[in-house]
């Protein structure tokens, strides 16, 4: 698959986006110091999903990932033939689990 060429997988009634990203490796390391620099401050981000929203923050790593996930949901709006505005939001969350951490069941 081409870089940032967008594959959608019918596998279920929800569909399924696979794209992969070029040039990842620094982007990916800022978020994981970032990451890091957040824990120091709250050792409970896992669990505080809502109060965690690395997106918000103005940061080069979390400034590329939305980027990309902005560019994917457009992508994945056309392809389900939507071709009018569409307002949405994001919410994403640090989740770093160590050994002997786990999460119940949930969707």
């Amino acid at each position: 698959m081409a870089s940032n060429e967008t594959k959608f997988l019918k596998l279920w009634p929800t569909i399924m986006a696979q794209r992969q990203l070029e040039n990842f490796f620094e982007p990916n390391q800022a978020l994981l110091k970032l990451s890091r620099e957040m824990e120091k401050k709250n050792r409970n981000l896992t669990t505080e999903y809502t109060e965690n929203n690395p997106l918000n923050i103005d940061h080069c790593g979390t400034n590329w990932l939305r980027q990309h996930v902005n560019d994917l949901v457009i992508a994945y709006l056309k392809s389900m033939g939507i071709d009018y505005s569409v307002e949405w939001q994001i919410h994403s969350w640090i989740n770093i689990n160590r050994c002997g951490d786990y999460h119940d069941m949930h969707n």
